[in-house]
């Protein structure tokens, strides 16, 4: 058999058995796609994942680049913690100080209410938060701060 033959010959095997798997790995992914699956997966709750009670235990670290428009949310703990994390606003549906925390406690693991039942100190730019406030768009920029005790100072050292 002489080189041209069997460079045709592979080719041509080569082009079935490529576009066989091309082809079958395509339609089996169409078929095994889950819509459901991928939102368990993409915002789903692991059965794994610590839940905690003390909002100083977890923080996001980083700074991200969006110029102006971030977030930055502390919590400060009597026993002199902090939990200091800084988000897009936009990643964010919910741009009210409702939202906001709500998505936060999803993310780090906590329950929302706690911040209530131990009547945690909350403000939004260094005004004290009310329901007017938790409603309203949060701006560029902007800070919320949660105190453990009302009167505990910032001790960012």
């Amino acid at each position: 058999m002489n080189r041209k033959k069997f460079l045709i010959i592979y080719f041509i095997l080569f082009i079935i058995l490529s576009s066989s798997i091309y082809f079958g790995l395509k339609i089996y992914s169409k078929n095994k796609f889950n819509q459901q699956a991928l939102n368990q997966l993409m915002v789903g709750k692991s059965k794994f994942r610590d839940t905690t009670t003390d909002l100083c235990k977890y923080q996001s670290l980083g700074e991200p680049k969006v110029g102006k428009d971030y977030i930055k949310i502390n919590f400060w703990c009597d026993n002199g913690l902090k939990a200091r994390s800084t988000f897009a606003l936009k990643a964010f549906d919910d741009q009210t100080y409702d939202g906001i925390l709500k998505e936060y406690a999803r993310i780090i693991g906590f329950d929302i209410n706690i911040i209530k039942e131990k009547d945690w100190y909350c403000t939004l730019n260094d005004e004290e938060i009310n329901s007017k406030i938790a409603q309203t768009q949060v701006e560029l920029a902007s800070t919320i701060d949660c105190f453990e005790t009302k009167g505990l100072p910032k001790n960012d050292k």
